[in-house]
This record gives C-alpha cells, structure tokens and sequence, in this order.
C-alpha cells in the first residue's frame, strides 16, 4: 500500500493590499510583492463590497429601530409622534 502524505501549503500572506500598475497592467500584493491574478482581485473587492453593502442595510435598519423608539402614541390624537427631549 502506498501511503501519500500531502502537505497543504498555508499562505502566510492574505494579499489585502492591492497595488495597481496601469502602465504594465498586473496587480501585486502591497505586503509581499506577489503578482496576483486580476480576476482574484476583482473577486475580493465584489465580496468585500457586498459585505459593506449588507452591513449599511443593517446599521438602517437598527437605526430606524432606534428611532421608533423615541416616538410614544398621543393620548389625545392617537397619533404616533416624536419624545421632546
């Protein structure tokens, strides 16, 4: 029996800094200097601006709780209207 041990390589670099060359058009790593595929790159920033997106709509929506919050029902209207502080 042939026992084959496969070592995974972990990289110790996560290439979140990108330096963009326009006149030789390649993308490095702003840490290790490593050339990194253009289409990598432009993954990492789809997910990285997705996630912020999703973040925004959470903050909006925590903060509209928040501002439900400062508001009480009127006891002579019945209306919902904002706390004077």
């Amino acid at each position: 029996m042939n026992n084959t041990v496969i070592a995974l390589q972990h990289q110790k670099c996560e290439h979140n800094k990108f330096v963009l060359d326009d006149s030789l058009s390649y993308i490095k790593c702003g840490i290790c200097g490593e050339h990194l595929n253009p289409l990598w790159v432009l993954k990492q920033l789809s997910n990285h601006e997705a996630r912020y997106n999703r973040r925004i709509i959470e903050l909006k929506k925590i903060a509209e709780k928040a501002d439900n919050k400062n508001k009480c029902k009127c006891q002579h209207c019945g209306k919902m209207t904002a706390i004077q502080k």
